[in-house]
Protein backbone atom coordinates (compact mmCIF):
# COMPACT_ATOMS: atom_id res chain seq x y z
CA UNK A 1 0.00 0.00 0.00
CA UNK A 2 1.52 3.42 -1.04
CA UNK A 3 2.00 6.08 1.33
CA UNK A 4 -1.05 8.37 0.08
CA UNK A 5 -3.28 5.66 0.56
CA UNK A 6 -2.41 4.85 4.03
CA UNK A 7 -2.65 8.31 4.97
CA UNK A 8 -5.94 8.52 3.24
CA UNK A 9 -7.72 5.74 5.02
CA UNK A 10 -6.01 7.30 8.60
CA UNK A 11 -8.17 10.49 8.07
CA UNK A 12 -10.97 8.31 7.12
CA UNK A 13 -10.78 6.48 10.30
CA UNK A 14 -11.91 9.93 11.82
CA UNK A 15 -14.51 11.68 9.01
CA UNK A 16 -16.16 10.73 5.92
CA UNK A 17 -16.83 13.22 2.98
CA UNK A 18 -20.19 13.88 4.51
CA UNK A 19 -18.62 14.96 8.12
CA UNK A 20 -20.49 12.38 10.08
CA UNK A 21 -18.56 10.71 12.52
CA UNK A 22 -17.05 7.37 11.99
CA UNK A 23 -17.72 4.25 14.36
CA UNK A 24 -14.49 3.61 16.71
CA UNK A 25 -12.44 0.90 14.75
CA UNK A 26 -11.55 -0.87 17.63
CA UNK A 27 -14.45 -2.08 17.84
CA UNK A 28 -16.26 -2.84 14.30
CA UNK A 29 -11.95 -4.12 13.11
CA UNK A 30 -11.77 -6.05 16.47
CA UNK A 31 -15.61 -8.10 15.26
CA UNK A 32 -14.34 -8.73 11.76
CA UNK A 33 -11.27 -10.05 13.53
CA UNK A 34 -13.07 -12.29 15.53
CA UNK A 35 -15.06 -12.86 12.16
CA UNK A 36 -12.06 -14.25 10.59
CA UNK A 37 -11.45 -16.89 13.21
CA UNK A 38 -14.69 -18.18 13.41
CA UNK A 39 -14.12 -18.56 9.57
CA UNK A 40 -10.71 -20.24 9.92
CA UNK A 41 -12.58 -22.94 12.74
CA UNK A 42 -14.84 -23.32 10.17
CA UNK A 43 -12.35 -24.45 7.62
CA UNK A 44 -10.63 -26.71 9.94
CA UNK A 45 -13.66 -28.31 11.50
CA UNK A 46 -14.86 -29.08 7.71
CA UNK A 47 -11.65 -30.89 6.96
CA UNK A 48 -11.31 -32.77 9.88
CA UNK A 49 -15.36 -33.76 9.61
CA UNK A 50 -14.84 -34.87 5.66
CA UNK A 51 -11.08 -36.76 7.15
CA UNK A 52 -13.21 -38.41 9.90
CA UNK A 53 -15.99 -40.04 7.34
CA UNK A 54 -14.40 -42.86 5.93
CA UNK A 55 -13.27 -44.34 8.90
CA UNK A 56 -15.62 -43.61 10.89
CA UNK A 57 -18.11 -45.18 8.20
CA UNK A 58 -16.05 -48.14 8.59
CA UNK A 59 -16.36 -48.92 12.34
CA UNK A 60 -20.27 -47.83 12.41
CA UNK A 61 -20.76 -50.54 9.57
CA UNK A 62 -18.55 -53.10 12.07
CA UNK A 63 -20.39 -52.35 15.51
CA UNK A 64 -23.88 -52.07 13.60
CA UNK A 65 -23.54 -55.83 13.46
CA UNK A 66 -20.97 -56.38 16.55
CA UNK A 67 -21.59 -53.74 19.47
CA UNK A 68 -25.08 -51.55 18.69
CA UNK A 69 -24.19 -49.61 21.79
CA UNK A 70 -20.80 -48.41 20.40
CA UNK A 71 -22.52 -47.85 17.13
CA UNK A 72 -24.87 -45.40 18.94
CA UNK A 73 -22.79 -43.49 20.59
CA UNK A 74 -20.18 -42.94 17.28
CA UNK A 75 -23.19 -41.94 15.33
CA UNK A 76 -24.29 -39.64 18.10
CA UNK A 77 -21.16 -38.11 18.53
CA UNK A 78 -19.91 -37.81 14.42
CA UNK A 79 -23.57 -36.37 13.94
CA UNK A 80 -23.27 -33.87 16.73
CA UNK A 81 -19.69 -32.63 15.04
CA UNK A 82 -21.53 -31.83 12.41
CA UNK A 83 -24.22 -30.28 13.52
CA UNK A 84 -22.72 -28.18 15.60
CA UNK A 85 -20.52 -26.77 12.51
CA UNK A 86 -23.87 -26.13 10.75
CA UNK A 87 -24.72 -23.91 13.47
CA UNK A 88 -21.23 -22.32 13.88
CA UNK A 89 -21.85 -21.21 10.07
CA UNK A 90 -25.56 -20.02 11.11
CA UNK A 91 -23.25 -17.54 13.81
CA UNK A 92 -21.53 -16.70 10.86
CA UNK A 93 -23.91 -16.00 8.96
CA UNK A 94 -25.86 -13.84 11.09
CA UNK A 95 -22.69 -12.06 12.18
CA UNK A 96 -22.01 -10.98 8.38
CA UNK A 97 -25.58 -9.77 8.64
CA UNK A 98 -25.34 -7.33 11.20
CA UNK A 99 -21.69 -6.06 10.20
CA UNK A 100 -23.43 -5.35 6.09
CA UNK A 101 -26.16 -3.34 7.84
CA UNK A 102 -23.41 -1.47 10.01
CA UNK A 103 -21.21 -0.66 6.86
CA UNK A 104 -24.06 0.33 4.99
CA UNK A 105 -26.42 2.67 7.25
CA UNK A 106 -24.75 6.28 7.59
CA UNK A 107 -26.13 6.91 11.58
CA UNK A 108 -26.19 3.50 13.45
CA UNK A 109 -23.70 2.54 15.06
CA UNK A 110 -22.66 -0.48 17.24
CA UNK A 111 -24.58 1.36 20.29
CA UNK A 112 -27.07 1.48 18.24
CA UNK A 113 -30.57 -0.50 18.73
CA UNK A 114 -32.17 -3.26 17.16
CA UNK A 115 -36.36 -2.61 16.58
CA UNK A 116 -35.46 -1.19 19.99
CA UNK A 117 -34.94 -3.68 21.83
CA UNK A 118 -30.69 -4.78 21.95
CA UNK A 119 -27.86 -3.01 20.82
CA UNK A 120 -25.90 -4.05 17.80
CA UNK A 121 -22.48 -4.77 20.20
CA UNK A 122 -25.01 -6.62 22.41
CA UNK A 123 -26.43 -8.49 19.97
CA UNK A 124 -23.19 -9.52 18.13
CA UNK A 125 -21.40 -10.77 21.75
CA UNK A 126 -23.98 -12.71 22.47
CA UNK A 127 -23.75 -14.96 19.05
CA UNK A 128 -20.15 -15.12 19.98
CA UNK A 129 -21.04 -16.33 22.97
CA UNK A 130 -22.86 -18.62 21.45
CA UNK A 131 -20.12 -20.05 18.99
CA UNK A 132 -17.55 -20.29 21.99
CA UNK A 133 -20.38 -22.85 24.06
CA UNK A 134 -20.04 -24.42 20.26
CA UNK A 135 -16.48 -25.11 20.26
CA UNK A 136 -16.30 -26.70 23.51
CA UNK A 137 -19.06 -28.94 22.58
CA UNK A 138 -17.41 -29.85 19.42
CA UNK A 139 -14.17 -30.89 21.39
CA UNK A 140 -16.69 -33.01 23.70
CA UNK A 141 -18.05 -34.53 20.79
CA UNK A 142 -14.63 -35.25 19.49
CA UNK A 143 -13.45 -36.63 22.78
CA UNK A 144 -16.93 -38.86 22.39
CA UNK A 145 -15.68 -40.92 19.77
CA UNK A 146 -12.61 -41.23 21.29
CA UNK A 147 -14.15 -42.69 24.40
CA UNK A 148 -16.60 -45.03 22.51
CA UNK A 149 -13.54 -47.15 20.58
CA UNK A 150 -11.63 -47.23 24.36
CA UNK A 151 -14.14 -49.68 25.32
CA UNK A 152 -13.38 -52.14 22.39
CA UNK A 153 -9.64 -51.17 22.75
CA UNK A 154 -9.39 -48.96 19.99
CA UNK A 155 -8.14 -45.01 19.67
CA UNK A 156 -8.74 -42.77 16.99
CA UNK A 157 -5.59 -40.82 16.24
CA UNK A 158 -5.43 -37.15 14.56
CA UNK A 159 -2.31 -37.13 13.21
CA UNK A 160 -2.37 -32.88 12.92
CA UNK A 161 -3.51 -33.28 16.55
CA UNK A 162 -0.87 -35.27 17.87
CA UNK A 163 1.95 -33.65 15.72
CA UNK A 164 1.00 -30.28 16.69
CA UNK A 165 1.20 -31.29 20.08
CA UNK A 166 4.53 -32.53 19.74
CA UNK A 167 5.94 -29.70 17.56
CA UNK A 168 4.76 -27.67 20.36
CA UNK A 169 6.89 -29.62 22.97
CA UNK A 170 9.91 -29.09 20.52
CA UNK A 171 9.31 -25.35 20.67
CA UNK A 172 9.90 -25.78 24.29
CA UNK A 173 13.30 -27.86 23.69
CA UNK A 174 14.47 -25.48 21.42
CA UNK A 175 14.17 -22.89 23.18
CA UNK A 176 16.74 -24.68 25.67
CA UNK A 177 19.20 -24.72 22.86
CA UNK A 178 18.87 -21.00 22.31
CA UNK A 179 20.12 -20.52 26.04
CA UNK A 180 23.26 -22.16 24.80
CA UNK A 181 23.52 -20.20 22.19
CA UNK A 182 26.11 -17.51 24.25
CA UNK A 183 28.26 -20.57 25.78
CA UNK A 184 28.41 -21.29 21.53
CA UNK A 185 29.83 -18.01 21.06
CA UNK A 186 32.03 -18.06 23.73
CA UNK A 187 33.68 -20.89 22.45
CA UNK A 188 34.16 -19.84 18.75
CA UNK A 189 36.01 -16.72 20.10
CA UNK A 190 38.17 -19.23 21.79
CA UNK A 191 38.47 -21.14 18.68
CA UNK A 192 39.71 -17.79 16.24
CA UNK A 193 41.95 -16.81 19.29
CA UNK A 194 43.45 -20.04 19.20
CA UNK A 195 45.70 -19.17 16.32
CA UNK A 196 47.64 -17.31 18.29
CA UNK A 197 47.98 -19.54 21.27
CA UNK A 198 51.38 -21.39 21.66
CA UNK A 199 49.84 -24.04 23.95
CA UNK A 200 49.67 -26.91 21.41
CA UNK A 201 47.71 -29.69 23.96
CA UNK A 202 45.18 -26.85 24.28
CA UNK A 203 44.78 -26.43 20.72
CA UNK A 204 44.28 -29.82 19.76
CA UNK A 205 41.62 -30.11 22.39
CA UNK A 206 39.60 -27.35 21.30
CA UNK A 207 40.07 -28.38 17.76
CA UNK A 208 38.53 -32.32 19.19
CA UNK A 209 35.79 -30.42 21.38
CA UNK A 210 34.89 -27.98 17.94
CA UNK A 211 34.43 -31.26 15.74
CA UNK A 212 32.20 -32.58 18.57
CA UNK A 213 30.23 -29.55 19.03
CA UNK A 214 29.69 -29.42 14.94
CA UNK A 215 28.48 -33.18 15.17
CA UNK A 216 25.61 -32.19 17.91
CA UNK A 217 24.49 -28.70 16.53
CA UNK A 218 24.18 -31.29 12.70
CA UNK A 219 22.67 -33.97 14.68
CA UNK A 220 20.01 -31.18 16.31
CA UNK A 221 19.46 -29.67 12.92
CA UNK A 222 18.53 -33.04 11.60
CA UNK A 223 16.04 -34.00 14.09
CA UNK A 224 14.35 -30.11 14.11
CA UNK A 225 14.21 -31.05 10.08
CA UNK A 226 12.48 -34.50 10.98
CA UNK A 227 10.19 -33.01 13.02
CA UNK A 228 9.09 -30.29 11.22
CA UNK A 229 8.04 -32.75 8.47
CA UNK A 230 6.49 -34.64 10.98
CA UNK A 231 2.71 -34.46 9.27
CA UNK A 232 4.57 -34.85 5.77
CA UNK A 233 5.54 -38.13 7.22
CA UNK A 234 3.19 -39.74 9.80
CA UNK A 235 0.41 -39.31 6.30
CA UNK A 236 2.80 -41.30 4.07
CA UNK A 237 3.16 -43.86 6.71
CA UNK A 238 -0.44 -44.57 7.72
CA UNK A 239 -2.33 -43.45 4.46
CA UNK A 240 -4.58 -40.77 6.32
CA UNK A 241 -5.21 -37.95 8.40
CA UNK A 242 -6.89 -39.95 10.69
CA UNK A 243 -6.53 -43.93 11.46
CA UNK A 244 -8.03 -46.17 13.73
CA UNK A 245 -5.57 -48.46 15.94
CA UNK A 246 -5.80 -51.40 18.88
CA UNK A 247 -4.46 -49.88 22.17
CA UNK A 248 -2.27 -52.63 22.83
CA UNK A 249 -1.41 -52.97 18.84
CA UNK A 250 2.48 -51.45 17.37
CA UNK A 251 2.98 -48.19 17.14
CA UNK A 252 3.55 -46.13 14.10
CA UNK A 253 6.73 -45.93 13.19
CA UNK A 254 6.61 -42.46 12.98
CA UNK A 255 5.61 -42.08 16.93
CA UNK A 256 8.32 -44.51 17.68
CA UNK A 257 10.88 -42.41 15.69
CA UNK A 258 9.40 -39.25 17.55
CA UNK A 259 9.94 -40.45 21.20
CA UNK A 260 13.22 -41.47 19.98
CA UNK A 261 14.42 -38.58 18.75
CA UNK A 262 13.17 -36.74 21.29
CA UNK A 263 15.06 -38.40 24.29
CA UNK A 264 17.91 -38.25 21.67
CA UNK A 265 17.84 -34.27 21.39
CA UNK A 266 17.20 -33.39 24.92
CA UNK A 267 20.72 -35.59 25.70
CA UNK A 268 22.26 -33.73 22.94
CA UNK A 269 21.30 -30.50 24.75
CA UNK A 270 22.59 -31.68 28.19
CA UNK A 271 26.43 -33.37 26.39
CA UNK A 272 26.82 -29.51 24.50
CA UNK A 273 25.85 -27.65 28.17
CA UNK A 274 28.80 -30.34 29.99
CA UNK A 275 31.30 -29.91 27.39
CA UNK A 276 31.39 -26.07 27.35
CA UNK A 277 31.12 -25.06 31.00
CA UNK A 278 34.63 -25.93 31.20
CA UNK A 279 35.70 -22.99 28.53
Amino acid sequence: MNRAVFLFLIVLLFFDCFGRRIREPDNIYSIKARLLNINDWIDKSDIEVLRLKKPIKTQKRYYLVNNPSVYDILNENFESMKDIIYDVKGYRDQIIELINILDSSDSDSLHSLIDDEITYDIKINLIFSEYIKSKKEYIKSKNGLKRSLIRDLKKIVFVEDKTNQWKNEFFELSLNRSELDQSITKFETELNMMIFNNDYNNRKKIKKLSKRIKRYTNRLNKIEAYVNKLDSIALREVGGWVYIIGVRGKKPKYEITYKKYKKEYKKIIRDISFELKGI
